[in-house]
C-alpha cells in the first residue's frame, strides 16, 4: 500500500496532462521517428541532490493511431568524481500524444513511459548495481533546425522506486531527429 501511495500522484499528473492537451486538433500520422541527443540528469533522493551533466538519450516513436504513438526510450548518464563513478541507464516504453502543430514548424507532445533504471556505483574494487522501476511523464517538441533537419527538446519527471527509498529525477534532453519527423 505504501508503494501505491507513492505512485498515485505521478499517475495523476500524467493523466491530467493528457486530459488538458487532449482538446487540441490531431496531427496527421507520420512514419517512425528515430532521435538521439544530449541528456542532463538531476537526481533528488533522501534530502540530497546530484546533477549528472554527461549523458546521451535515444529513442524511437512508431505511429499507433493518430494522435497516439508508441515510444521506446533509452538514456545513459555518468559522473566520475574523487575516484568514484556513478552511472544511471534507463530503458522504457510507453505512449506519446502528438496533439497539433503550433507556429508552423514546432510539433509539441506529451508522453509517459514506464521501465527500469539501472544504477551502478563503483569506487576502487567496490561495485554495486541496483535495478529499479521508473515512471517518467514528460513534455517536449520537435522543431525545424533547417529545411532538411529537425531537432527536439524534452523535459521529463522521472520517479524511481528504489528499494526502501524513492528518487525524484529531472531529465532534460535536446538533440536531433535522425529519421522521420
Amino acid at each position: 500500500m505504501k508503494t501505491l501511495n507513492k505512485v498515485i500522484p505521478t499517475l495523476g499528473v500524467f493523466l491530467l496532462t493528457f486530459a488538458l492537451v487532449g482538446r487540441a486538433t490531431p496531427a496527421t500520422a507520420a512514419p517512425a521517428t528515430i532521435y538521439a541527443g544530449y541528456q542532463f540528469l538531476d537526481i533528488s533522493a533522501a534530502g540530497t541532490s546530484e546533477s549528472i551533466p554527461l549523458g546521451v538519450a535515444a529513442g524511437i516513436t512508431v505511429p499507433l493511431t493518430s494522435p497516439w504513438n508508441v515510444v521506446g526510450d533509452f538514456g545513459w548518464s555518468r559522473k566520475s568524481e574523487n575516484g568514484a563513478t556513478n552511472t544511471a541507464t534507463s530503458i522504457a516504453g510507453g505512449l506519446r500524444y502528438v496533439p497539433m502543430t503550433m507556429m508552423g514548424s514546432i510539433t509539441p507532445y506529451v508522453q509517459a513511459v514506464i521501465g527500469v533504471e539501472m544504477d551502478k556505483s563503483s569506487a576502487g574494487s567496490f561495485s554495486a548495481t541496483d535495478n529499479n522501476l521508473m515512471i517518467q511523464p514528460g513534455v517536449g517538441g520537435t522543431f525545424a533546425l533547417s529545411s532538411s533537419l529537425r531537432g527536439f527538446a524534452e523535459a521529463d519527471y522521472r520517479r524511481v522506486q528504489a528499494s526502501g527509498a524513492t528518487a525524484n529525477d529531472f531529465v532534460l534532453r535536446v538533440g536531433v531527429v535522425l529519421f522521420g519527423k
